[in-house]
């Protein structure tokens, strides 16, 4: 048997208090001789012995009723049954979203956290039925012969960590019998966690979490990029607006960021110099004039060297309308 809080178990020391209570109470008796009390020696001596006994189970039933409190409040489990060939359901769920392509212990960080999936799996033997997956956005199973999967080059997703442990938790029924565990491997970013804190208690099965992230990043990122008009015509100017985030701890000072639309017959490009505070976001505006009516496809990009290059550029597209003529009639 093992304990949660072994710490409480200091509290099994409280068992002395029943036996100094029972010794201080046995002290304080005081042996008194009364003449008309003799006739009573016999009765007393008889019933003597049977108090002692009820005395003593007494004192007995009271230590252990401490002891047990405190055993209970240091939460005792039994340790997981012997495992057997087959009988343990082992899930993997390896992060494969765009953080996981930042520069890592060997190579990038998805690679240090497949080495670390490999050393979880290791634990529990060949016995063990492995299940081996991918996750961003969305979950990627991968077959079930699988040993070690092959790192993707390409690595351009958020993070649903509620899309991971639903589809965790329908694996893990089509094995009933199973003992299962399931091990996720992630950098722990909040980029598209979507993980609500009722989903997470009603789990029942063991999550581990395996956190293969850097402590600090270096990081500038375009977290949002979209027009500022409802509609665009011809005779409007154009307007878009970006936001920069800066996840690094140090600031980005005159950081060149460049907004280029382009309808395959014209290109316009504007650039502008942003500096943005170490933790925080700036907002930064872009007009691009009078556009032609039909689509254009509008770029913003950054031109900074930092941990992941994945989110220094977002793309958009807009129609641009000829100007609405209307005619009123009273």
């Amino acid at each position: 048997m093992n304990f949660i809080q072994t710490g409480f178990l200091i509290g099994s020391a409280a068992v002395a208090i029943p036996l100094i209570i029972h010794l201080l109470n046995r002290w304080q008796v005081r042996r008194v001789e009364l003449g008309t009390m003799r006739f009573l020696n016999e009765v007393i001596r008889d019933g003597a012995q049977r108090r002692r006994i009820r005395r003593w189970l007494l004192l007995l039933t009271r230590m252990a009723l401490v002891a047990l409190l405190a055993c209970l409040f240091a939460r005792p489990f039994l340790p997981g049954r012997s495992q057997r060939d087959g009988d343990h359901l082992q899930i993997v769920l390896i992060d494969r979203s765009a953080s996981m392509g930042m520069p890592g212990n060997s190579g990038r960080v998805i690679d240090d956290a497949l080495t670390a999936a490999a050393d979880g799996v290791a634990e529990y033997g060949e016995g063990a039925t492995v299940l081996w997956a991918w996750f961003d956005g969305q979950v990627e199973p991968l077959p079930a012969s699988t040993t070690r999967p092959t790192v993707p080059r390409a690595l351009d997703g958020d993070t649903n960590y509620q899309a991971a442990v639903e589809w965790a938790r329908d694996r893990i029924g089509a094995f009933p019998e199973s003992l299962a565990e399931v091990m996720i491997v992630t950098d722990l970013q909040q980029s598209g966690l979507a993980m609500a804190p009722s989903a997470s208690e009603s789990l029942g099965f063991p999550v581990r979490i395996v956190d293969v992230g850097r402590a600090a990043a270096n990081n500038l990122a375009i977290t949002q990029f979209a027009p500022l008009q409802t509609r665009l015509d011809t005779k409007t100017a154009s307007r878009f607006g970006a936001t920069l985030f800066n996840f690094g701890n140090l600031p980005q000072e005159e950081v060149p960021m460049v907004v280029s639309a382009s309808n395959g017959t014209r290109q316009v490009r504007l650039k502008k110099s942003i500096s943005v505070p170490s933790g925080q976001a700036e907002d930064v505006q872009f007009d691009l004039g009078n556009l032609d009516a039909g689509l254009w496809r509008v770029t913003a990009s950054i031109d900074v060297a930092d941990d992941l290059a994945a989110d220094n550029r977002r793309l958009t597209a807009v129609q641009v309308a000829q100007p609405l003529n209307l005619l009123v009639i009273d």
